[in-house]
Parts: structure tokens; C-alpha cells; sequence
């Protein structure tokens, strides 16, 4: 899984450097700092509404639903891709 992630973020990459936009990819000490560090990038960022996948395994579920509420609560809207 993670070479096919790994793949696609590249393949990412490349499409959007052809539309002169940067990928940025953030790093967290560990899973349970993404939410917090997701918004503090946001807010640095300041970012109105984030796009996302939304993924259906259990810690990445949890996780999700962690940013979700996070970003509500601090009036940054979130449009999930299923």
C-alpha cells in the first residue's frame, strides 16, 4: 500500500507543477498530533476549506473524524472525496 500511495503522490506532484501549484507534504511526531498539526498548518496557511480522501480503515477513521471536528469547531470547512 504504501508504494502505491507513494506512486500516486508523485504522479501528484508532477500534475501540479504543471499548473505552477507546489505539493507540500507535512510531517507529524506520530498519529495522534495529525489533527492538531493539520490545523495549525491550515490556520498558518490560512486556509478557508481543505479537500481531502476520506479512508475507512479504523485509526485513519478515528483520525478523520478527529479533523473534522477540529476544523468546525475552528471555521475551516472540509469537503471529503469518498
Amino acid at each position: 500500500k504504501v508504494g502505491f500511495v507513494l506512486a500516486n503522490v508523485l504522479e501528484l506532484k508532477k500534475q501540479l507543477a504543471i499548473i505552477n501549484i507546489d505539493l507540500e507534504i507535512l510531517y507529524s511526531k506520530n498519529f495522534q498530533t495529525i489533527p492538531q498539526d493539520f490545523l495549525n498548518y491550515s490556520q498558518k496557511n490560512k486556509c478557508t476549506a481543505v479537500y481531502y480522501n476520506k479512508e475507512y480503515e479504523l485509526n485513519e477513521s478515528i483520525r478523520d473524524n478527529l479533523v473534522e471536528n477540529l476544523f468546525n469547531i475552528n471555521d475551516i470547512y472540509l469537503y471529503a472525496r469518498l
